[in-house]
């Protein structure tokens, strides 16, 4: 009975096995419910690796924010504690290596033809302006449709500070002057009346006039002509009233459109404000912006100014560098292509430090420069520290804002637009001229190789052109500006 009932259960199980074996839709189910968790099981890996890489980019951002923001406020307090230490020794260094007398040091060591081709002055000559190609074609074809009547009002060239705004305008004059009556208008110092806005043209055009308005009926009987403006800022001021000459100039460039072609350079800041506060008078201009300089700009400058010397370009590999460039170099096929990549990382390094400022480029580009064997090695640009302006304090931090947006002020200008007291203003101006941010517009006092002295009340001062990159960049890090 055991053997028999054994045999019947055997019998019974073989049967079953077989038929699991034979019956394929069970085992393509358990085989696609494995294939399905196995795909889940990836997808979900990768946006999980996706998701942590995310989180540590995240992560590791905010703690550099916060390690940075913890250094800047730890620094204020030693200088609050009167304990600058680190900071303190990079402010004396920078003072001393933006001053008159370092500057011309720098420019004294370099060869003659090098002297000849770095000069920190505005150019007048077309080939010394790189990169404003696209530019000045645009301004000669404007002035080609006001002389055909087809354009109308001023025409605003909203640029950043330091970007070569004179240059520009000269280069232009020079290219114009053969074919039309060109005329340029360069204010010393800020215009707050009629009848001086009225001389300063007069007197660029060469016109004897007593007002605006003889001014004005003379134009309109004169042979079409250009008259560029630089520095437009010059006629406004962020005050009660401080924009009623812009209005009234805006209205007369309009009404003498038909005779004289008026172009005006303003900075970006002014020109942000102007055409909030104008109103409906802001239309009676019309503006291009030129491209503020770039990599490839600064890149064309640097280099096409070093291609007249006829000196060989040899450019150094950094002292550090990154694990990426490292190996980038390595793989390099020869010498050439090794200093392409040298030479695309320093104008890389250089546009990052020195931004759209043409004259720091310079300064910079020479102070990396060492001659000898009739070539010029460039090292990897020396940056001046500029971690002390973490310091300051918001009442000096708005004062360098005002001295962006209108290129220059005296302590009555000042005055006039903070409302505050005299004595407070001097001090404001003072501890800025101390630390060589700000410098005399008098070419005189500007070049004096002396120590800082005191602020005048009469004497026009303007932000030092060395820094007015870290100066912009700071303001924008603390939301002053936009």
């Amino acid at each position: 009975f055991a053997h028999a009932v054994h045999a019947l259960f055997y019998r019974d199980w073989a049967d079953v096995h077989r038929s699991v074996r034979t019956e394929p839709s069970i085992e393509h189910r358990w085989l696609g419910i494995r294939n399905r968790l196995r795909r889940g099981r990836q997808r979900l890996g990768r946006r999980l690796k996706v998701h942590a890489e995310g989180m540590r980019y995240a992560l590791s951002r905010t703690l550099r924010r916060g390690r940075r923001r913890a250094t800047e406020l730890i620094e204020q307090g030693r200088t609050a504690m009167g304990v600058s230490g680190a900071v303190e020794s990079e402010r004396l260094a920078t003072v001393q290596a933006t001053s008159p007398r370092a500057l011309r040091t720098l420019q004294q060591g370099l060869p003659l033809v090098y002297r000849k081709l770095f000069v920190l002055e505005p150019v007048a000559e077309p080939w010394q302006l790189e990169g404003r190609g696209e530019d000045l074609v645009y301004l000669r074809r404007h002035v080609h449709r006001c002389r055909q009547g087809l354009a109308a009002g001023a025409l605003w060239l909203p640029m950043p500070a330091g970007s070569g705004r004179t240059s520009l305008l000269r280069v232009l004059a020079s290219e114009l002057e053969e074919s039309v009556p060109t005329h340029t208008v360069r204010p010393r110092r800020r215009i707050q009346d009629i009848g001086d806005l009225a001389d300063e043209v007069a007197g660029a055009m060469g016109i004897r006039t007593r007002s605006l308005e003889e001014l004005e009926a003379h134009l309109l009987q004169a042979r079409f002509s250009v008259c560029l403006v630089d520095n437009l800022e010059l006629l406004m001021l962020r005050s009660y009233g401080g924009t009623d000459l812009m209005e009234r100039a805006l209205l007369f460039f309009a009404r003498t459109a038909a005779r004289v072609c008026w172009i005006a350079t303003v900075s970006d800041l002014a020109w942000q404000y102007l055409g909030r506060a104008l109103g409906s008078a802001a239309r009676l201009a019309t503006t291009y912006r030129p491209a503020a300089p770039g990599r490839m700009m600064l890149g064309s400058i640097m280099l096409g100014r070093h291609s007249r010397s006829g000196l060989r370009l040899v450019f150094a590999p950094p002292a550090s560098a990154t694990a990426l460039f490292t190996r980038k170099l390595e793989r390099a096929r020869d010498d050439e292509a090794r200093q392409l990549l040298l030479r695309d990382h320093y104008l890389e390094r250089l546009h990052q430090q020195c931004g759209s400022n043409i004259m720091l480029a310079l300064v910079t580009w020479m102070r990396s420069a060492a001659f000898g064997n009739g070539r010029v090695t460039v090292h990897m640009p020396k940056a001046l520290s500029f971690r002390f302006l973490h310091t300051l304090e918001p009442t000096r931090a708005f004062t360098l804002k005002a001295f962006l947006m209108h290129y220059t002020l005296t302590a009555a200008e000042h005055q006039a637009i903070f409302r505050v007291p005299e004595g407070e203003c001097a001090s404001l101006l003072q501890s800025l001229l101390d630390l060589n941010l700000i410098v005399p517009c008098s070419p005189e006092q500007a070049a004096a190789e002396a120590a800082p002295g005191r602020i005048e009340d009469d004497i026009p001062y303007r932000l030092h052109p060395l820094v007015v990159h870290p100066v912009e960049q700071w303001l924008r890090g603390q939301n002053i500006i936009h």
